[in-house]
């Protein structure tokens, strides 16, 4: 790839989960349902960290994947019919270098500044989930911090 002249070092930390079964009474001594991809029950997630790093340097990347739920029917019982989560991503940006004994680093959380989508809500719900935001989806937007750490 051409890389082998550049200093430093590349990373990549992929760590995903996928839920097979998540089986659970639809009712106290009711029936097994499995709600595996259901209200809020992602089937697949995936985490993801990029990273870059040179001398005292680095810089990360990060990318957090949800894959969106469906909703629960009249009968609690799970349904497509129903509001549901959708699917989302959230990016994270982080760089540090290091001054002698002071190590300094920038976070910027939410770097596309993405809202939270509307979510589910239980079929019940004489409002249709007013105000409700997908639980995954970052509802305060972005934000920015400055981390100092000095060896004694």
């Amino acid at each position: 790839m051409g890389l082998a002249s550049l200093p430093g070092n590349l990373s990549v930390n992929l760590t995903g989960t996928f839920i097979t079964d998540q089986s659970q009474p639809v009712t106290v001594g009711g029936a097994q349902q499995n709600f595996a991809g259901y209200v809020g029950a992602s089937k697949f997630r995936l985490n993801s960290v990029f990273g870059y790093n040179w001398n005292s340097n680095r810089v990360n990347l990060t990318w957090i994947y949800h894959q969106g739920t469906a909703g629960l029917d009249a009968n609690n019982r799970p349904s497509a019919l129903i509001a549901d989560y959708p699917s989302g991503s959230l990016f994270n940006l982080m760089g540090g270098t290091s001054f002698g004994p002071l190590d300094v680093s920038v976070n910027v959380s939410n770097i596309l500044n993405t809202e939270p989508k509307r979510a589910g809500y239980f079929v019940a719900d004489s409002y249709n989930g007013f105000g409700f935001f997908d639980p995954y989806g970052d509802l305060v937007g972005r934000r920015y911090s400055l981390n100092l750490t000095m060896k004694f």
